[in-house]
């Protein structure tokens, strides 16, 4: 496989698929997933909480990660509807074996309200803004 003379493993490389459209042909969709697995790639569900069909595809799919949209995040340190919708999607993460991953926390108050409820991991500019592949390989 050409993946393993180059040094790049199924294993390091996460498929992300994305929900901002239903996926036509579920079965078959779902039947490439699982091909995929056996060799070894992991799946993430991106955009979770803002696609259309969000929690059906979790259901199906069985993702190795769930990433949620930061349309639920943004303010959710004042919006307690918010912070329950995060609290049923942590729960249907656990069920599904899924590492969970908020996006676009830009404040200390929606990260602490993040922390208080064990979120896996979180990503956004209350951390660190993007920057470029080439510099951040020069700083390291």
């Amino acid at each position: 496989m050409l993946a393993k003379n180059k040094n790049i493993f199924p294993s390091r490389i996460t498929l992300v698929i994305t929900e901002r459209d239903s996926i036509e042909g579920m079965e078959n969709f779902i039947y490439n997933i699982k091909v995929l697995r056996t060799l070894g790639f992991r799946v993430a569900v991106d955009d979770t909480g803002a696609g259309y069909a969000s929690l059906h595809s979790i259901s199906e799919i069985m993702p190795d990660i769930i990433k949620i949209d930061r349309s639920v995040i943004q303010g959710i340190d004042t919006n307690t509807v918010k912070e329950s919708m995060l609290k049923g999607l942590l729960l249907v993460a656990k069920e599904a074996g899924s590492l969970v991953v908020a996006e676009g926390i830009e404040s200390e108050g929606e990260a602490s309200v993040l922390f208080r409820n064990k979120v896996d991991l979180a990503q956004g500019y209350y951390y660190a803004r993007p920057d470029t592949l080439n510099k951040s390989l020069k700083s390291s």
